[in-house]
């Protein structure tokens, strides 16, 4: 019994070193959220017979799709030199990287979709977080100037096919 004591406490005595060093050489992660409302356009909805209200199902996750493309990660890699930054060699490594720390939810029964990113460097993850949720507002503010001039032109031709219609009478 003598001899055994001073041998586990000598092992309780390593467990506990071992955890604290491993508790802090692990590098810790910060995360970092922004929340903002995504509505569908009315052009996207389906009638939902039940509750009288609109909504597409698919829109959501749609949404997250385009939140995690090039087409987005690709200028929030180059706003923030992310290329150089992380020491990375190629633009294809370091979308790769971004999106694997990031994470895109919907807040539950809301329009509300939540961008999150996981990062070492707290104002990184921050920053981060904000850079990809500006660049997603942009796409949307776009497609949807796109899509007001398309359907300006439609209604101009068909004023002046109109307008053509009442001179020929």
């Amino acid at each position: 019994i003598r001899v055994r004591l001073p041998l586990i406490t000598l092992v309780f005595l390593l467990v506990v070193i071992t955890a604290g060093v491993a508790t802090y050489l692990t590098p810790r992660q910060y995360q970092s959220s922004v929340t903002m409302q995504v509505k569908a356009d009315d052009k996207m909805q389906i009638f939902n017979g039940n509750s009288g209200e609109r909504y597409d199902p698919r829109f959501s996750t749609t949404q997250f799709q385009i939140i995690q493309h090039k087409e987005i990660l690709y200028p929030v890699i180059d706003a923030m030199h992310l290329m150089e930054k992380w020491d990375l060699r190629s633009r294809e490594q370091t979308f790769l990287t971004l999106r694997n720390m990031l994470t895109v939810t919907e807040v539950r029964n809301t329009d509300l979709i939540q961008i999150s990113v996981l990062d070492k460097n707290r104002q990184e993850a921050a920053d981060l977080a904000n850079t990809i949720a500006v660049e997603y507002q942009k796409k949307r503010i776009d497609e949807q100037q796109s899509w007001v001039a398309r359907s300006l032109v439609q209604l101009e031709d068909e004023v002046n096919k109109q307008r053509d219609k009442t001179e020929e009478l």
